[in-house]
């Protein structure tokens, strides 16, 4: 048995209840009808959510822009069916242009069932649609990680809490500005458009970046571009910003303390390496650079933005490491297929701890790598 209609009537004078209640019991769409007969008790009525509101779009004379507004202000705002004995075609669009979801023209009735069904199944999707946004409003505005929503154009919409505290910007300030004309200093314009381009191919992409606060302050960045489809077609783009100003401090305090330990790392066997979290090298020996075919540590430093595509011949494997150590900080024997700079293949084993801060955020990996 379907389930029944929670349904607001607005009766016109003529209006039969009984034929209305028959007609959607007929057409299996059967509904408890609450009838109003006068303004003043479509108001009160309109207090209680209903599933369906149908009939007369004038109801005891109400100008069609007030009950349009009325029905638009009420809460949970369900679809209206209007009908009404002697209602002209003309009427009937005025009515659907005033927001009515159908409007039954003299004549029409018997459409009623169909009308009501479409009616409450725009309903439903309509309430899912509130409850998604409601959700998705919540996750960013509640984020601890800076977002700003940009649409087709590539202009922002909005910025959550944490954008306007890591950047300065009010969400008045940001909205309808590109993110070039906000954050990204002029030196990155050029890595800005190309990271833009793949979002734009609906790639998920992120990169470590300098960007630039209001008060053109620098500071150092994870960015990740997330492409959105849009309802009305194309992409717009979730950009996510953390701070990782600590962790480059703590790599600068790293790169600092290295000549300490340099002599005995510059002259290892052994394929040595500092990496960050997102898979470029900070740090790399000779004997890595060798077994990598690279002329030089600052070459394997310099050259290579992504270890996962550019050394690994599997693309995969950096995940498999990466799941691995998520699992335990300390990798030992980790076999590995590795694409040296001439493109041949070397199989190595890598041997690699995760190195984290007082609070257990993780700073950077530190591995060696040797042929298998």
């Amino acid at each position: 048995m379907t389930d029944r209609l929670d349904a607001l009537l607005l009766a016109h004078p003529q209006t039969d209840e009984a034929t209305v209640a028959r007609l959607l019991a007929a057409g299996d769409c059967p509904a408890r009808l609450t009838v109003v007969r006068t303004p003043a008790e479509l108001r009160a009525a309109l207090g209680q959510p209903h599933d369906l509101l149908l009939g007369d779009p004038a109801l005891g004379g109400l100008p069609p822009e007030e009950l349009a507004a009325l029905l638009a202000a009420a809460p949970g705002a369900a679809p209206f069916v209007a009908f009404a004995p002697g209602l002209t075609a003309a009427q009937a669009a005025r009515a659907v242009h005033l927001g009515a979801f159908d409007a039954l023209a003299q004549g029409e009735l018997e459409r009623l069932p169909l009308a009501a069904w479409r009616a409450r199944r725009e309903a439903a999707t309509r309430r899912e649609g509130q409850r998604a946004r409601a959700m998705q409003r919540e996750l960013v505005d509640n984020s601890p990680a800076a977002i700003a929503v940009l649409d087709a154009r590539g202009l922002v919409t909005d910025i959550n809490p944490a954008f306007e505290a890591l950047f300065g910007y009010t969400r008045a300030e940001a909205a309808g500005h590109s993110l070039p004309e906000l954050i990204v200093p002029r030196a990155g314009l050029e890595e800005f458009q190309d990271v833009a381009a793949q979002v734009a191919q609906g790639r998920i992409t992120q990169i470590e970046a300098t960007r630039r606060r209001k008060d053109g302050a620098p500071v150092r960045v994870s960015a990740i571009g997330i492409p959105v489809p849009l309802p009305g077609g194309g992409l717009g783009v979730y950009a996510v910003y953390s701070d990782v100003t600590a962790r480059m401090r703590a790599l600068d305090a790293l790169r600092r303390a290295e000549s300490n330990y340099r002599n005995f790392f510059m002259n290892a066997v052994e394929g040595m390496y500092v990496s960050t979290p997102l898979g470029r090298f900070v740090l790399a020996n000779p004997a890595l650079a060798e077994l990598l075919g690279y002329p030089s540590p600052a070459e394997v430093t310099d050259s290579v933005r992504s270890i996962s595509r550019e050394i690994y011949a599997d693309p995969g494997h950096r995940e498999r490491f990466l799941a691995a150590m998520r699992q335990n900080d300390v990798l030992r024997g980790f076999p590995a297929r590795v694409r040296r700079k001439d493109g041949s293949e070397l199989d190595v084993v890598e041997n690699v701890r995760a190195v984290r801060d007082d609070d257990g955020e993780l700073l950077y990996y530190q591995g060696t790598m040797v042929a298998a």
